[in-house]
């Protein structure tokens, strides 16, 4: 880490989070400076994005906003949605028989092209395998088996990934089907109100969003996408990520996620990486590389990238600091950052504080405490950006923030309870009495 520092303009510092932007100031200046986005040479796309995991910021990426088909790549928000189901009704995947219908196995098993099992007609398997032959496979005709079952048809399945997108915020991103095929790949079997020519379509960006969705809210697909083969029928399925541990293009760390391929699309790939070194958690995501081996190779020059750039940290994990918490039992709480915020190295920029951003979910428009927050619950987000006279380019970004705008997280590091119905009177006549002193 080298020594250089960066200055916090004071003038922004607001009088409420005194306490804790003393704390930040004082880490602040010790940190190093903010770098740009940078781009990695080798790649056969130009459409790619890198991210840490734990604090969402974007470390390398090109063309991530860009509007492009995503094939397979779909299966992810498909397997969200169907997880969804099976939580709300408490579905056992173990005892769940999954019935493949006569259209499936006559449109999609019938045909090497657009599924990579032959079902039998009047077959059924159990969720969990069906699972392991969507997500590991990429097997078309259990996808949509799945989603039959969940929701009655496959047009119910994909309005709830539409929902879903747009619940999650992912603005540019469109499903027609639960595949990931184009339309008219699915001959007899095409959706309704869907024309031939349509393809699922996102960008790099919300992809990314999803994954990390994905793996912190069901974490259990780690399970599955990390295996190099699966058992159907006796007969061994080799995982289409071919970075995994035995496969040709074996990266140690990869864990996941989903390829994807199609005219429309090239060929595509969502790694889940884990530094075997530090431990550190990473998304990547390559749209539209050259070829089927391409998409592991450019894949591969961007983790190769990873390890051989020197990272400067903008704010170091667990940091501790004060908050007031208004509608709290206490009216003072201990929260801590909930990674370590690091950027590639690069020049000294002025900082300023702008706000902070309370978590909607615990906080009403007055950023009034509406329910307990658990122990390590996000509390909200301090928003810094550089100084406007320095901003010629984007400088660094996060996953979910605009260019030259970094939002730190911090979480509480113990229960903060809703404070008592007598608690908010005596609060509410303590406020009054400030607020009309402050006017006199």
């Amino acid at each position: 880490m080298n020594n250089r520092k960066y200055n916090v303009s004071r003038e922004t510092l607001f009088l409420p989070f005194k306490v804790v932007l003393l704390s930040l100031v004082s880490l602040l200046i010790l940190s190093p400076s903010l770098a740009a986005i940078e781009t990695v040479s080798g790649l056969t796309t130009d459409n790619y994005l890198l991210v840490d995991f734990d604090s969402e910021m974007i470390l390398a990426g090109e063309n991530y906003d860009e509007v492009m088909g995503i094939a397979s790549i779909t299966k992810l928000m498909s397997y969200t949605v169907y997880m969804d189901k099976v939580n709300a009704e408490q579905i056992d995947i173990d005892t769940t028989m999954i019935p493949v219908s006569d259209q499936i196995v006559d449109v999609f098993a019938k045909n090497s092209d657009l599924s990579g099992v032959y079902f039998e007609y009047g077959s059924e398997y159990s969720l969990r395998e069906m699972f392991d032959l969507m997500m590991v496979y990429s097997d078309n005709g259990a996808t949509k088996a799945i989603g039959e079952y969940l929701f009655g048809t496959e047009e119910l399945a994909v309005e709830q990934m539409n929902a879903k997108a747009k619940e999650l915020g992912l603005e540019q991103t469109t499903y027609y089907n639960t595949t990931g095929l184009t339309m008219g790949d699915y001959k007899q079997a095409k959706l309704e109100n869907t024309k031939e020519t349509d393809y699922n379509k996102s960008t790099a960006r919300e992809q990314i969003m999803l994954a990390k969705y994905i793996v912190t809210n069901y974490p259990e697909l780690l399970d599955i996408v990390g295996k190099s083969y699966i058992d159907f029928e006796g007969y061994p399925l080799m995982s289409f990520n071919l970075m995994l541990s035995g496969l040709d293009y074996e990266y140690p760390g990869v864990k996941g996620l989903k390829t994807g391929s199609s005219l429309e699309a090239g060929y595509s790939f969502v790694g889940y990486y884990v530094d075997p070194a530090t431990e550190k958690e990473y998304l990547s995501i390559v749209l539209n590389s050259d070829t089927d081996m391409k998409r592991f190779n450019d894949t591969t020059y961007l983790y190769n990238w990873l390890s051989d750039t020197e990272m400067q940290t903008l704010m170091l994990k667990d940091q501790q600091m004060e908050m007031k918490i208004k509608g709290a039992t206490k009216s003072i709480y201990t929260v801590q950052t909930n990674a370590e915020y690091q950027i590639p190295q690069g020049t000294t920029l002025n900082l300023e504080r702008q706000s902070f951003e309370y978590n909607p979910e615990y906080f009403d428009a007055n950023n009034k405490l509406i329910k307990d927050i658990p122990t390590g619950a996000i509390v909200g987000s301090y928003v810094y950006t550089v100084a406007e006279e320095e901003v010629t380019t984007n400088y660094f970004e996060s996953l979910e923030a605009s260019p030259n705008v970094v939002k730190i997280q911090v979480a509480s590091t113990e229960d903060i309870p809703q404070e008592g119905f007598i608690g908010a009177i005596f609060t509410g006549i303590t406020d009054f009495f400030v607020n009309v002193f402050e006017s006199m």
